[in-house]
């Protein structure tokens, strides 16, 4: 009537069972990739969160140092970040790049040595494929009016 059917022999039954556990194997590895990637994503977006939180404390800062200094406390992680952001004017607008110019006058020490090397360093640079030429202009003129305020204020 129908086929029979015909028993595998061992070796066959091993062979059956390798691929199979190959195949759950593989497919264990590609859940944890995609859960690896996804977590990275969501990393990167809180970080950018976090960044973006962190500028906006501190032009909190720098507008609270310019209007209220009775009330304004020093923070090295806000002074930093300003630093760190001061030639992106989307970072720092025009309005707060004033102010900016003013509080450094009053940095010193190490921060301010550095911050003019940084910023010589700056104006000595050539267009490349992170900053095209307009870009790096206007970094340019803001590190120039960085390096006159803070060489202004050391003589």
């Amino acid at each position: 009537m129908g086929k029979s059917k015909k028993k595998a022999t061992p070796a066959e039954m091993r062979a059956k069972v390798k691929a199979v556990v190959e195949r759950q194997k593989k497919r264990k590895q590609e859940l944890k990739a995609a859960r690896v990637v996804k977590g990275i994503a969501k990393q990167e977006a809180l970080d950018k969160e976090r960044a973006a939180k962190s500028l906006d404390d501190a032009l909190q800062y720098l507008t609270l140092w310019d209007t209220n200094r009775s009330e304004w406390k020093f923070h090295k992680k806000r002074q930093i970040t300003l630093l760190k952001n001061m030639l992106d004017r989307t970072r720092v607008p025009k309005p707060q790049f004033k102010i900016l110019l003013r509080y450094l006058g009053g940095l010193g020490g190490v921060a301010r040595v550095t911050t003019i090397a940084e910023m010589k360093a700056e104006m000595a640079r050539s267009p490349d494929d992170n900053c095209d030429a307009k870009t790096l202009g206007r970094r340019q003129k803001r590190a120039s009016c960085i390096v006159e305020c803070l060489s202004a204020r050391s003589s």
